[in-house]
């Protein structure tokens, strides 16, 4: 027996504009998806700063991996659950605190593209309780559509979407 795409792989380019607040810059980035269907591993690949204009190799290379309503990233673990489900992390910025806070069920990502079962996460640092980084992700095809990093002095940096294609 013959099984065809049995090792599938999807892929998602996707472009990012983050914006800084405290220094009014912008830097553009890039982000490759390679996901495998069939055993939901796969990896991140990371170009940033992106020029489209010249070919640079990655900057970053990230294993990901889906299991059990568990996305597993170079940011950690999140966890697709109802709104409300809270657990604890650490990353570079300290220990936190991430909860799901709602489920939208259509999400706008540029004019044309929407996306069904958006999951928002709120994340809050426990050494400083003003820091908070609120992020959008699909499950599990689609990195990152928006971020948002603020601490008591305001929003310091939002991270959207350019562009996305899935090949």
């Amino acid at each position: 027996m013959i099984y065809l795409n049995r090792y599938s792989v999807e892929t998602t380019t996707i472009v990012y504009e983050t914006r800084f607040t405290k220094n009014d810059s912008i830097l553009k980035s890039k982000l490759i998806s390679r996901l495998n269907l069939r055993t939901k591993n796969g990896q991140w690949i990371e170009f940033s700063p992106y020029d489209s204009n010249v070919n640079t190799p990655p900057s970053k290379i990230h294993p990901v991996s889906y299991r059990n309503n568990m996305l597993f990233t170079k940011e950690g673990v999140l966890m697709f659950n109802k709104p409300g489900f809270c657990w604890d992390g650490e990353d570079e910025a300290g220990k936190y605190q991430c909860c799901v806070e709602s489920i939208l069920p259509k999400f706008e990502v540029m004019p044309t593209i929407y996306l069904d079962s958006v999951y928002v996460y709120h994340r809050r640092y426990y050494g400083d309780s003003t820091k908070r980084k609120v992020t959008l992700y699909t499950k599990p095809h689609t990195p990152i559509l928006k971020q948002v990093i603020s601490d008591s002095s305001g929003v310091l940096e939002t991270q959207r979407i350019l562009l996305i294609r899935r090949d």
